[in-house]
């Protein structure tokens, strides 16, 4: 009689259960028979299985050790890393130091964009300023010289009327030198 194979926990139960049965049936235990070869065939098998199992199970522990010790190690080394970062960068290990610290930079790159936009903006009203300032120059000078023209305008001016005054004068001391001579 053979036996079958067991294709699950159950079926090994009733294998071994049947080994017994197989064993008792033979006999004294000194003659095993062709089924009690089988049957102990059966039993070393499912030894090994067992055997396999409890090892494969041991193995899958250990794996999974290893694997959570990796991960673990992992973590370490890059927890390592952010902190040579950090420290590279001057940067405090504390969570509310870093958020601080963060804002901080940030706060800085917007001041550095604020300036930026600042000093634009001050070369720009610089440029208006000497541009206006130019103008306001020219038209100094153009008040100056207009200045200077009138003043030269008023000398001839001045000079035109003692010229026209002294012609009055002598025009009206020759009516009188002739009303007096009686000449026409």
């Amino acid at each position: 009689m053979a036996i079958p194979r067991a294709s699950s926990k159950r079926d090994i139960s009733v294998l071994s259960s049947t080994r017994e049965e197989a064993i008792d049936a033979s006999g004294p235990r000194g003659v095993p028979q062709e089924e009690d070869a089988d049957a102990l065939d059966a039993a070393d098998l499912l030894r090994e299985l067992k055997g396999l199992r409890s090892e494969v199970a041991t193995l899958r522990r250990e794996q999974r050790d290893q694997l959570k010790q990796l991960s673990k190690d992992v973590r370490t080394v890059q927890e390592r890393q952010e902190q040579d970062r950090e420290l590279s960068n001057g940067v405090s290990l504390f969570p509310e130091q870093k958020a601080s610290v963060r804002d901080l930079k940030h706060e800085r790159e917007m001041l550095a964009i604020q300036l930026d936009t600042a000093c634009k903006k001050l070369g720009l009203e610089r440029e208006l300023l000497e541009s206006e300032s130019k103008m306001l120059q020219r038209e100094r000078e153009l008040l100056v010289s207009e200045k200077e023209q009138a003043r030269k305008l008023r000398d001839i001016a001045f000079k035109e009327t003692i010229m026209y005054g002294l012609l009055a004068v002598a025009l009206i001391g020759a009516v009188i030198a002739r009303v007096t001579t009686g000449t026409p």
